[in-house]
């Protein structure tokens, strides 16, 4: 992976990143990277379709959303079915949203939960990404959930 990149946020080793969107990457780049990270879904909250992941090693799901809608179902079916391909399945998935602070960090303490319903999530992601800027009605529905 090229070392210029902002980082990879490592929610749970080997099953589980997050970050901003990386549509501006190299295809290579963006390659490498799902192949180091044996990523089988790459999950888009953007509105802007990456065109480099049509023919990549993984499943790429497209959900553009705003931060207002995800509180939708939608988005808590998508979070469940993400959670349970990775609990089956040998490969990760890697979440990405325009800036990588809102969006994605809700729906990756989202696929935390489901995947181990146990774990204070709020306090996991608050760990890993202090300056998460999930909105205050996220933060609100997270801390409910333990």
């Amino acid at each position: 992976m090229n070392q210029s990149r902002n980082k990879i946020n490592t929610i749970i080793d080997g099953k589980l990143y997050q970050r901003g969107q990386i549509l501006s990457w190299k295809r290579l780049d963006k390659y490498n990277l799902i192949k180091e990270l044996n990523v089988g879904i790459v999950v888009n909250f953007w509105p802007k379709l990456d065109p480099d992941m049509s023919d990549m090693p993984c499943w790429y799901w497209y959900l553009p959303c705003s931060s207002e809608r995800m509180l939708d179902n939608k988005v808590f079916r998508m979070a469940h079915t993400l959670s349970n391909l990775l609990m089956k399945n040998d490969f990760s998935a890697l979440i990405l949203c325009e800036a990588g602070a809102t969006r994605s960090v809700f729906f990756t303490a989202l696929v935390l939960h489901y995947m181990d319903n146990d774990l204070f999530v709020l306090r996991h992601i608050e760990t890993i990404l202090p300056k998460h800027k999930m909105k205050s009605y996220m933060v609100d529905y997270l801390r409910q959930l333990k």
